[in-house]
């Protein structure tokens, strides 16, 4: 798809943009592409966006989440809980601006260090 570099476009970012689509790691993934081509040392990018959204737009996953009786009757979750019957559906995104640089304890644009990232596959 084309989002991503939409996206790009209408706010004048340059650079690489791409979409991620592993499923559930999707955000953590792109989250790793993004801080390899910032560690790149022939790479001129100074940041990068990473978003990540999760919608529920058709009712046919929610149909076979039931089918397949993954979904909690309560509606909650109970992770690592013996009272745990399934999961919850939910949405949202987020998104964050990564920067190269060395971390100054003054600097209050600063929100976290990303200490590492690794990807793997199944």
């Amino acid at each position: 798809t084309f989002i991503a570099n939409r996206f790009s476009y209408a706010i004048n970012l340059k650079g690489p943009s791409f979409i991620v689509n592993t499923a559930c790691s999707a955000s953590l993934v792109a989250m790793h592409a993004a801080k390899s081509h910032l560690l790149m040392p022939h790479d001129p990018l100074d940041g990068c966006v990473c978003a990540g959204i999760s919608l529920n737009m058709s009712p046919i996953v929610w149909a076979g989440n039931c089918a397949g009786n993954m979904l909690s009757f309560r509606g909650r979750c109970f992770t690592f809980n013996s009272s745990a019957d399934g999961y919850g559906r939910g949405e949202g995104c987020a998104a964050v601006v990564i920067s190269r640089g060395e971390y100054a304890s003054d600097d209050s644009s600063t929100y976290a260090l990303l200490a590492g990232s690794h990807t793997n596959s199944d």
